[in-house]
């Protein structure tokens, strides 16, 4: 009796201290990315009624994860919003996936008395890991993409695959959750296939294997490409056209080499599946067969380049390798030790292991290295405390938003369009606007075309290619950004750019309507900017004439002569003076700035 109340004992302290860390693992990392920000712009314009886009004056989808928005769209129907939302979902998804690995590791290998003897492994590499405690409640969709792995796992993890309907409808969700990820439909398509075939060897049954797994991934991926062609006029989300179509091997493999030195314990523990595969006697055909899926994936990521966002595309893989580590262990080790203490000391080990990496050592991943940022600790801001960060965002990106939105609505002027260009045209401060945060914050009525083209098909297609980092390989042109009637630019040329120069940079857009909103300072800018027109018309330096180019260019487009333009506004403009009393505080504080127009402003 003794040595039961003992192991129950024991059963309910390991399952009970390994659920805390777990909970306390990933909820100290509450934070909601910039990207995630970006797809939130999306449903705040379809929730105005401006329909599922960025820009509200351009359809386009400048998401990639189309299952996760149908959720956040359902989830603010019910009142609940978007950035609680996303963190709500990302706990629900992540814990209803944990309790379904605590069902694989637990109840069908042991019964509860026996609990013990269920070496904690997967929980504890979850626990350790930067990349899942990131990315679970970073208001993107990764939380739902662990949930329908698991899913999978859960059903065809160790045995036969038996079940090619629901495996479709997984593949097809998680398809619409990282299109990337279609490449696992199609590799355990062809197993079926071959599987089938060996069996069976019918025409007939062949023929049903094929139409059950192929019509629900038909139906729900289909359906949804047939929505983004009627809704978008396309079968593919901006976001692939602005990824380079170059072979990126070189970046993919750091990418990947990134991601395995700082997953703690990662290579020992390949290693150990590795020897044990190997040198033992021991053959596991489900471990081949989900193997062959990691590796066209990871070969699929390299390929690309990998990602600027550490980890994200390769935690997918991870949870395939870590629960077969566990299966391997539990196989070849653990059904055959006889002795309890050895289960206990094991799992004791591994809290020991999970509070120095929870408590000591906050942070394995730098913030950057190979261009790979670990965007958590790059964006999170520490005067936030815990409670906050599931309701707000503080960030210098949604301040100057917020900014931007009051000066359109003082200006009343439509379309407002702006541009967080900083690395070819210089519109924006060095670090630039950012696109998720601030365009949230900015509201509907402010446009931006973004340089990287993630939410500007016409920029993504045509953009100049540049090499910043991977993801970020386009860049919008000055001649570009003239001709989309951008407000604010740079010309590269101080003395327009000091003449035309407002708190928002100076201004490029020469719409009489907006023109005449500059209120006074029109009164001063547009005659001494004749002045300048002159000058240059005279001149033969190559920062005239390029000025002069800039110049023409903007009369075509507008369909004006600036030596034309009026010297006054109509008085009934000077109510717009106040306006541009609005400033963003630490837009001139920057290098760059003070070293272009060397004139403190």
């Amino acid at each position: 009796m003794n040595k039961i109340i003992y192991r129950k004992f024991l059963s309910i302290f390991f399952f009970v201290i390994i659920v805390i860390l777990f909970f306390y693992s990933f909820l100290s990392r509450i934070w909601v990315a910039e990207d995630a920000y970006i797809t939130f712009r999306h449903i705040q314009n379809y929730l105005n009624g401006y329909g599922l886009t960025f820009n509200i004056n351009d359809r386009i989808e400048g998401f990639t994860h189309p299952l996760w928005v149908i959720l956040l769209i359902l989830i603010s129907k019910l009142g609940v919003g978007l950035h609680f939302g996303s963190l709500l979902l990302g706990c629900i998804f992540t814990t209803i996936g944990m309790g379904l690995l605590f069902y694989f590791i637990i109840y069908r290998q042991f019964q509860w008395e026996y609990l013990y003897k269920a070496i904690l492994i997967i929980p504890f590499f979850f626990i350790i890991h930067d990349g899942f405690r990131i990315f679970w409640t970073s208001g993107l969709e990764f939380s739902l993409t662990f949930f329908l792995i698991v899913l999978f796992l859960i059903l065809n993890a160790n045995k036969d695959l038996v079940n090619p309907i629901y495996n479709s409808i997984i593949f097809a969700l998680l398809y619409l959750t990282r299109p990337e990820l279609g490449i696992y439909y199609a590799y355990y398509g062809i197993i079926y296939i071959i599987i089938t075939f060996n069996k069976e060897r019918t025409l007939q049954s062949l023929l049903r294997i094929v139409l059950q797994y192929s019509i629900p991934f038909i139906i729900i991926a289909g359906g949804y490409h047939l929505f983004r062609w009627y809704y978008y006029h396309d079968l593919f989300p901006t976001t692939f056209y602005a990824k380079s179509s170059e072979i990126l091997w070189k970046e993919g493999l750091l990418y990947l080499w990134h991601t395995l030195y700082y997953s703690p314990l990662f290579l020992p523990t390949l290693l150990v599946i590795i020897l044990m595969f190997f040198v033992t006697t021991y053959k596991n055909y489900f471990f081949l067969r989900d193997a062959g899926a990691i590796l066209l994936h990871i070969l699929y990521v390299i390929s690309i380049g990998g990602d600027f966002m550490a980890y994200r595309f390769l935690l997918p893989d991870l949870i395939f390798l870590y629960v077969y580590f566990y299966i391997i262990i539990n196989e070849l080790v653990l059904n055959r030790l006889k002795y309890s203490n050895i289960y206990i000391i094991f799992n004791f080990i591994l809290f020991i292991i999970s509070i120095i990496y929870l408590f000591q050592f906050k942070y394995h991943t730098p913030v950057e290295k190979y261009l790979i940022v670990d965007e958590y600790r790059a964006y999170l801001n520490k005067d936030l405390n815990w409670k906050d960060r599931w309701f707000y965002i503080k960030h210098k990106w949604y301040e100057r938003g917020k900014i931007f939105k009051k000066l359109q609505q003082c200006l009343e002027y439509k379309p407002f369009i702006i541009t967080n260009s900083w690395l070819d045209a210089k519109c924006a401060p060095l670090d630039d606007y950012g696109l998720g945060y601030f365009g949230y914050a900015a509201g509907s009525y402010v446009i931006i075309i973004d340089q990287l083209g993630i939410t500007d098909k016409q920029v993504a297609l045509t953009g100049k290619t540049i090499w910043k980092r991977v993801g970020h390989l386009k860049s919008i042109t000055t001649e570009e950004v003239i001709k989309r009637k951008i407000l604010f630019c740079n010309l590269h040329h101080k003395e327009y750019d000091l003449i035309m120069m407002t708190n928002f940079f100076p201004v490029i857009n020469f719409d009489k309507e907006f023109l005449f909103r500059l209120g006074s300072q029109y009164n001063q800018k547009i005659p001494a900017l004749k002045r300048l027109y002159n000058k240059i018309k005279q001149s033969n330096k190559e920062n005239d004439t390029k000025l002069l180019h800039y110049l023409n260019l903007i009369e075509n487009v507008y369909g004006i002569s600036i030596l034309k333009l009026p010297d006054k506004i109509p008085e009934s403009y000077k109510k717009y003076d106040s306006c541009w009393n609005l400033k963003m505080e630490d837009v001139y504080t920057y290098q760059h700035i003070k070293n272009y127009y060397k004139n403190p402003f």
